[in-house]
């Protein structure tokens, strides 16, 4: 039981945990721990693990967004098939996962993003103009609007955010058992890096 509640703390995990309520003490305790999915090769990569820790940041710094009921599991099923998604790609990769994963969030709290039109004027934008936006802001202009300072995207980028804002991440999070293979290359991983941490330290300590 200790041995997998040490290695499902790991960050990012997907764990069920079943838990027992002592009524005395009104205190719960872990009674039992079933593993749905570690995602190694986050912990295995920076990139990844820094891509992920940014999702978790703005999760909790907004409260999940405040949202609650059927959209809090919206948001839930958002963030675990993001955590598929960057867990299966290649590092390199991670970035748009990163930006398909903060535009739907956006939209669960209600702020979706609308490139078609210069929020400033007014006017329908063409496919084959760039959009201008605020750093601080999330609300979209066209060139002669655009104030100094303003970030560009250009038309190539609109027209990928437009695309794809729509489209459902396809769903890998329906499979969320790992395979008895995956499991243990996970734990080679995890080991071989407390292998090499305990050898560092005892270098420096020589």
């Amino acid at each position: 039981m200790k041995s997998r509640l040490r290695v499902a703390s790991e960050p990012f995990g997907y764990i069920k945990v079943y838990l027992y309520h002592e009524p005395v003490k009104n205190q719960y305790k872990i009674t039992d721990i079933e593993i749905y999915d570690l995602f190694a090769t986050i912990r295995l990569s920076v990139v990844k693990f820094y891509t992920v820790s940014l999702w978790a940041e703005i999760c909790l710094r907004s409260y999940g967004g405040g949202l609650g009921g059927e959209e809090a599991q919206r948001f839930f099923q958002l963030l675990l098939d993001a955590l598929v998604w960057v867990d299966r790609l290649p590092a390199e990769r991670a970035v748009f996962v990163t930006l398909q994963f903060l535009v739907r969030f956006l939209a669960l709290a209600g702020y979706p993003l609308d490139l078609s039109s210069c929020h400033d004027c007014g006017r329908d934008l063409s496919l084959q103009e760039p959009v201008f936006a605020e750093a601080r802001d999330i609300s979209w202009c066209c060139a002669q609007c655009a104030r100094p300072g303003m970030i560009k995207i250009p038309a190539g980028a609109r027209r990928y955010l437009e695309k794809t804002q729509m489209m459902p991440i396809p769903p890998l999070s329906s499979i969320f058992r790992m395979s008895t293979k995956r499991r243990m290359q996970a734990r080679r991983g995890w080991k071989s890096q407390a292998t090499c941490k305990h050898s560092s330290r005892e270098s420096s300590d020589r």
